[in-house]
């Protein structure tokens, strides 16, 4: 008896050894349910051990189920474009993984990729670029120009002919210039004066009254001007002369005026006009008579003294700013309007 008690105990041992062997997985189960249970009663997550393998979300294509192979990549790049116009990545392929781009597709080879948009983006940009540049030049010509007036005559690319004026006064040269730049253009034509030596030896040429009196007189002063220039630089071209002379229109009724000369021998033509008259009170023009010498070699032609000077004196003001003062219109601005005139009929004279 007690060995049938002895061998069914054995039998029992071996069949739970068994049965304990047999289910390994069950038993992991049920100490995860455990640990779980116990993070639950405790209320602490870390207290959880992690899942023995993360989840894949990506589909497996059925062929390399099939096979047993590790399936390629399914993320391809596509157009990823940030900040790109609709316009640029249309058609083109912007993106750096465009399918069959290849290396040239992400280099920007035939307008693709990255350096392909910059080449584009530049190319469209291009006007913006030169009206940016053509500003900053026009800028600096300006700032040229305005400390040197004269200087904006070098800096015109397709100068067509040249117009020298017989003086070194801006006053006088800056109206022609603006006359001929407004009718002909900026870049056809050129206007200068003279300076230094050359301007004394127009001035020695046109040995005259200082001060002429009448038409006569200050028509022959300017023509006496031109040809010294001429002479001294054998200029063909257009000459200007500009020459401020009194006359007398009745009894005590004196006015002072500009007289301006265009010679241009090249094609034969000769232009005079004259600007609005300024009255000068008689008592000026009687203190110019005054103060030149009786024996004056110049007499019959002028006066010994400048009526500008004069005028000046009594207003106080610049001799440049004397018409301005009593009148309120600049000697530039008469000599501008006389010359406007004078250039539109040389022009009408070429055709």
């Amino acid at each position: 008896m007690q060995a049938d008690s002895k061998s069914d105990a054995k039998v029992e041992e071996m069949s739970s050894s068994q049965t304990s062997s047999s289910s390994p997985s069950s038993s992991t189960a049920s100490l995860q349910n455990k640990d779980a249970a116990a993070a639950a009663k405790s209320g602490l997550l870390s207290s959880v051990s992690p899942p023995s393998a993360l989840p894949s979300f990506v589909p497996v294509p059925a062929a390399a189920a099939a096979s047993n192979t590790a399936p390629a990549p399914l993320f391809h790049p596509t157009t990823f474009s940030p900040a790109i116009p609709a316009d640029k990545a249309s058609g083109e392929g912007v993106g750096v993984g465009k399918e069959g781009g290849g290396a040239g597709a992400v280099a920007g080879e035939g307008g693709f990729g990255l350096m392909g948009w910059v080449r584009g983006a530049v190319d469209t940009s291009s006007s913006i670029v030169s009206k940016v540049a053509e500003k900053a030049k026009s800028s600096v010509d300006t700032m040229i120009t305005t400390l040197d007036p004269q200087m904006k005559e070098l800096l015109s690319p397709s100068v067509l002919f040249e117009v020298v004026v017989t003086s070194e006064e801006e006053i006088e040269i800056s109206p022609i210039r603006e006359a001929f730049h407004q009718i002909f253009g900026s870049q056809k034509v050129t206007v200068r004066g003279v300076r230094g030596t050359q301007e004394e030896e127009c001035v020695a040429g046109a040995v005259s009254a200082v001060q002429p009196v009448g038409f006569e007189a200050a028509q022959q002063k300017a023509w006496k001007r031109i040809e010294a220039l001429r002479a001294a630089l054998q200029q063909p071209g257009p000459v200007v002369a500009v020459e401020s002379f009194i006359t007398e229109l009745s009894p005590d009724k004196w006015y002072d005026v500009h007289a301006i000369v265009l010679s241009d021998s090249s094609n034969g033509i000769v232009v005079e006009t004259f600007s609005q008259m300024t009255p000068i009170p008689s008592s000026i023009v009687t203190l110019a008579q005054d103060d030149t010498p009786a024996d004056y070699q110049h007499k019959a032609a002028g006066f010994a003294v400048d009526i500008a000077t004069i005028m000046a004196s009594n207003l106080h003001v610049h001799e440049s700013e004397w018409h301005h003062a009593l009148t309120g219109v600049s000697r530039r601005d008469m000599i501008l309007l006389a010359a406007k005139s004078l250039v539109n009929i040389y022009k009408n004279s070429l055709q």
